[in-house]
């Protein structure tokens, strides 16, 4: 008798080159550019004053003179918190991915308000974007699960896509991509650090980081430019943590069992013919464990010039799926992290790297009922083994050089080694 053996999905990798991602000359202005991981800050001062920012997290600095006008505009600006100075003046603000933050230096304060609180989707005057973003704090409070697709959900105007149309890369068990605006999930853009590392070949899958790494997600629904290539949906922006001047190191255990899961609902077979099947979904039976532990640290090599921030992420994931005459049992321990490299050469050139790896090993072992039983909900004569490869590695590296007052070139550049579910043994032809 033949054992119960897993479909097995056409091997595809996806290895992709770029020196030369991204390459831009641009004036400053209000208005951030697109594919971008950075920010601005924007707004008025006393005519013809010397305006100066100062990165809290970094110690960078940056001084530009206001137009006749009193308008004055730092782009291109990593995200953080920054303090900005004109005229004895002061002003602490923060620099969220993909807007420009406006700041008043002109007016004298009368009377200060001090208003505590959150706000999830801050208004940019400066972009016609539409756009939601999330920061690495939001993020540990949301109770949703720990993967993109679930986080972007949470964003005005987007729907859960259809299962059979892709799914989220982050997990194990994997979610089904976001909708926007009615669009295809196969219209979607990803960016890590502004490279794109969505699938090219279908558009329904993309590198991704340990949920643990992100810094901010940025949701774009509406509104954004043609930088932005083949996306016709929406795009996830993603920024990773980095260092600061301030070392600080941490853990977490997350854990979610079986027993705190609403058990799946069998769906009846309305067919009753002779040989039907008793059910179309047979799904009560079904378990799933996940432990994921991770450990991360950062801080400043070099106070004020190189920062380093690293997070490892190490899995324990165990599936078992029950069917009609079979059952499979699936297991990942991979471990999954990154390294993000900020080397601030002045305070006018500024370089980052970044080294991912999000790589999963699947190990899935068949199994037939036992006593050739339909739905036991048990394993029985052990069968094939097989094992699924899925993600692999990114790296990244990013240059922003501010030249003059005005001008900035910045360039990017990335490789990304991508494999989409990828079965051994290998058993079609010419693999």
């Amino acid at each position: 008798m033949n054992h119960p053996q897993l479909a097995s999905a056409k091997p595809f990798r996806l290895r992709r080159t770029l020196l030369a991602a991204a390459m831009g000359l641009a004036l400053s202005s209000g208005i951030v550019h697109a594919q971008s991981t950075v920010g601005s800050i924007f707004g008025e001062a006393s005519p013809d004053t010397v305006v100066t920012i100062e990165n809290l997290n970094t110690g960078t600095t940056r001084t530009i003179t206001s137009d006749g006008n009193g308008r004055y505009t730092f782009g291109q600006l990593p995200t953080g918190r920054y303090r900005v100075s004109a005229d004895g003046t002061s002003r602490e603000v923060s620099v969220q991915v993909g807007t420009g933050t406006n700041v008043d230096l002109s007016a004298e304060e009368l009377e200060t308000i001090q208003v505590t609180g959150s706000i999830t989707n801050p208004i940019d005057v400066s972009s016609v974007e539409t756009a939601t973003i999330y920061t690495a704090e939001q993020l540990e409070k949301l109770p949703i699960a720990r993967d993109i697709s679930s986080v972007a959900l949470l964003a005005p105007g987007t729907v859960r896509g259809d299962t059979g149309f892709g799914l989220d890369a982050g997990g194990f068990n994997r979610a089904p991509l976001a909708s926007f605006g009615g669009a295809s999930v196969a219209e979607n853009g990803y960016y890590i650090n502004g490279f794109d590392v969505t699938n090219v070949r279908d558009f329904l899958s993309y590198a991704s980081l340990p949920f643990g790494a992100i810094g901010e997600q940025q949701v774009k629904t509406g509104g954004y430019g043609a930088e932005f290539g083949r996306s016709l949906g929406g795009v996830i922006n993603l920024v990773t943590k980095r260092g600061t001047n301030e070392w600080k190191f941490g853990g977490a255990v997350h854990y979610s069992p079986d027993w705190g899961r609403a058990s799946g609902r069998d769906v009846a077979n309305r067919d009753t013919g002779e040989g039907a099947a008793a059910f179309y979904q047979y799904r009560s039976a079904n378990e799933s464990n996940s432990a994921t532990a991770e450990i991360y640290g950062g801080g400043a090599l070099i106070e004020d010039r190189l920062f380093m921030f690293a997070l490892l992420e190490t899995p324990y994931e165990q599936q078992d799926r029950y069917d009609r005459h079979d059952s499979i049992s699936r297991k990942n321990t991979q471990p999954r992290g990154m390294v993000k490299l900020d080397w601030n050469i002045t305070d006018n050139h500024l370089l980052e790297l970044t080294g991912i790896s999000h790589r999963q090993k699947l190990e899935d072992t068949a199994y037939l009922n036992p006593d050739h039983e339909e739905y036991t909900g048990e394993h029985g004569e052990r069968g094939v083994e097989t094992e699924t490869e899925r993600g692999g590695e990114v790296y990244i590296a990013r240059y922003t050089g501010y030249l003059t007052d005005t001008f900035t070139v910045s360039a990017l550049g990335g490789y990304l080694n991508y494999v989409n579910d990828y079965r051994t043994p290998e058993d079609w032809p010419g693999s």
